[in-house]
């Protein structure tokens, strides 16, 4: 199963489940994906999907260095949610002992 379709399967089980975290995640992620696909005029590939997954990451990183700098906690703690539920559908990294 590639890494598009495990997104849509969550984005359902997330909406039987009604959680609210995982559904607003995982919806903001595959908009950014068509968003990519549409701005490409091509369907992504996996490489493509990674990509825009560690983008969306990379964007609430950014966000929680600004929330820390405003001292708005709520906003670190929903930042670090949506970063481990993003980070499920990566790929594993390696570790330095492996490189």
């Amino acid at each position: 199963m590639d890494l598009r379709n495990s997104l849509e399967l969550a984005l359902r089980d997330a909406m039987r489940a009604k959680d609210e975290i995982v559904l607003r995640t995982i919806r903001m992620v595959l908009s950014a994906i068509k968003l990519s696909e549409v701005e490409k005029g091509k369907a992504l590939d996996e490489a493509g999907v990674v990509a825009v997954l560690q983008k969306e990451i990379k964007s609430r990183r950014e966000s929680m260095s600004d929330a820390e700098k405003a001292n708005r906690l709520d906003l670190i703690d929903a930042a670090r949610a949506e970063i481990a539920i993003l980070e499920k559908y990566l790929p594993e990294q390696l570790t330095d002992e492996a490189l």
